[in-house]
């Protein structure tokens, strides 16, 4: 199968200010390559296509026109008729997680899409310029993933945050692989120095998920995020590897988490700068999900876990 992209999602955030920057990589089937840098802001978005790139793998740096992405960081130095970007960020002191997100399934051929986690939080400095806002950046939280494959799934949700104490991502989709589909999630929570692991291969069930939240159960554990305002902005989305599907994602947005064990709370916070995103979802199941989500009350009760469902993430 000649058409695939690859994209790489950073996202950084100070007290008042959320921006992510998506360059991808995609390839028709005739074998045409291009490149696309997406920019979302709090109350923007962006797309700048570009004809020629350089991908070098050994040193993990992607460089489209005079932008350059890297683990360590990001210059940016981008004109267009309506859009000017100038900028440095520089990324520090890693938090990576010990396992790969998709788990066994990295190892299935033709997946529609496969997830990665390089980040769940790192440090960003510097000052990005876009048009005439500035975005300064000093000791701020950062977050990176990238996915790869040919087409985004039929549906999904996704969401990121930093919480107190830590950070959490959360996805559930609906998959194509060698001609059949199957719905599958993952997850991974960093809470007060502990991670809780969420995956379909580890015995995880989605118990709802559509355009207003998901919530996820795995043993005693179950983990819900319910969209309170949503932030909206169009972006594009691989399509049989052409960039041409629409879709909407909020940078930050008003979402509300909770992490429960056999139904005490572990926490229950509320965030306004989170990210969420869904599609494929019609408007039925987001009012099923919205009564479930009450079902739970007000949870007060905390309890601290001591099971060996939890791991040390370490700084690298």
């Amino acid at each position: 199968m000649n058409n695939r992209f690859e994209g790489w999602y950073f996202k950084q955030q100070n007290a008042s200010q959320t921006v992510a920057l998506i360059p991808a990589l995609h390839q028709e089937s005739s074998g045409q390559r291009a490149a696309s840098l997406q920019i979302i802001t709090d109350d923007a978005s962006y797309i700048v296509p570009f004809a020629q790139y350089q991908l070098d793998r050994r040193q993990y740096c992607l460089t489209l026109g005079d932008c350059i992405f890297t683990p360590n960081g990001c210059r940016l130095h981008l004109q267009t008729d309506r859009l000017t970007v100038r900028g440095d960020l520089r990324y520090a002191e890693h938090v990576r997680l010990p396992f790969d997100v998709m788990g066994p399934f990295r190892f299935i051929p033709f997946v529609q899409c496969r997830h990665s986690v390089f980040s769940m939080r790192h440090r960003v400095d510097g000052i990005l310029q876009i048009n005439d806002r500035v975005f300064r950046f000093d000791r701020a939280p950062g977050y990176a993933e990238g996915d790869r494959g040919y087409s985004f799934p039929d549906w999904y949700i996704w969401t990121q945050c930093h919480i107190p104490g830590g950070s959490l991502m959360l996805s559930a989709a609906q998959v194509r692989c060698a001609g059949l589909h199957f719905s599958g999630c993952t997850g991974a929570v960093l809470y007060r120095h502990r991670l809780y692991r969420f995956a379909t291969y580890c015995g995880a069930r989605i118990l709802h998920a559509n355009d207003h939240g998901l919530m996820l159960r795995q043993g005693p554990f179950t983990i819900t995020a319910q969209l309170l305002q949503n932030r909206s902005l169009p972006l594009l989305a691989p399509q049989n590897g052409i960039m041409r599907r629409v879709i909407h994602e909020s940078v930050a947005c008003r979402v509300r988490y909770r992490l429960l064990h056999n139904g005490a709370a572990l926490f229950d916070v509320s965030k306004k700068q989170a990210g969420f995103e869904a599609a494929g979802f019609d408007d039925t199941a987001s009012e099923d999900f919205s009564e479930t989500m009450c079902c739970w009350g007000s949870v007060t009760r905390s309890t601290k876990d001591g099971s060996g469902s939890s791991a040390i993430v370490r700084n690298r």
